[in-house]
């Protein structure tokens, strides 16, 4: 019983070095809101997720993530962004990670072309299908 217990202990501690390393427990790649198909979807349409250095982004905007804080499944992730014009901000954006293939996305406010409202979003693959 108490090696079970010590067992339980070491694997609570992968998961989290795991997700340390990753940032999210999410796969790295393409997602897209679920009401859209994965194959065709516009750039208005698409989210990424590359880990720390590139993260949640979409299509004319670069973000890494600087400061992460984790209450159960949601994420409250501040950024430092830029977009394909040079102009720079911070942000916070707010994600409820349902799998490792799906999150529900909540800006605190408009970014980039994604105005504030609620997304559920799905992994696609590791690159954008045409």
């Amino acid at each position: 019983m108490i090696r079970r217990a010590g067992l339980t202990l070491l694997a609570g501690f992968t998961a989290s070095a795991t997700v340390a390393a990753d940032m999210l427990p999410l796969e790295r790649g393409i997602y897209v809101d679920i009401h859209v198909p994965c194959k065709g979807a516009s750039n208005a349409d698409i989210v990424s997720y590359w880990g720390k250095d590139n993260g949640i982004n979409v299509s004319k905007a670069a973000c890494s993530i600087k400061a992460m804080n984790m209450n159960g499944q949601r994420y409250n992730l501040r950024r430092a962004c830029r977009d394909v014009y040079g102009v720079s901000w911070h942000d916070e954006l707010n994600i409820t990670v349902l799998t490792r293939t799906s999150f529900i996305l909540r800006p605190e406010q408009r970014w980039a072309d994604v105005p504030r409202q609620e997304t559920t979003v799905r992994y696609c693959g590791p690159k954008v299908q045409f």
